[in-house]
């Protein structure tokens, strides 16, 4: 299992989070966690997931919080799902599970 800290973008801003793994998996499911306000990345046991063959990814939202390592002014931050899809189609992109 490895934990990996990733950045992909959305209409010039960075979204950072983590990204957990299972060992020797070529193929797996993928979860992605959406936090509420205020929260960042750093709350949810990823390990756990990957340790049972499920590789599991959270992200701090642009301007998701004052501790955000995503780019973004919390007075700027949208409910609406752009950051997960944006998740989405960088996952599609990558050469893991």
């Amino acid at each position: 299992m490895s934990i990996e800290r990733f950045t992909c973008k959305r209409d010039g801003l960075d979204i950072v989070g983590r990204l957990a793994l299972p060992d020797g998996k070529t193929d797996c499911p993928l979860v992605i966690f959406s936090h509420g306000f205020g929260y960042n990345d750093k709350l949810l046991n990823l390990e756990k997931f990957a340790e049972n063959g499920i590789a599991a990814c959270d992200f701090d939202f642009c301007g998701g919080s004052p501790s955000s390592e995503s780019d973004g002014l919390t007075t700027e931050m949208s409910v609406l799902p752009e950051d997960p899809e944006q998740l989405m189609k960088w996952r599609i992109s990558q050469s893991f599970c």
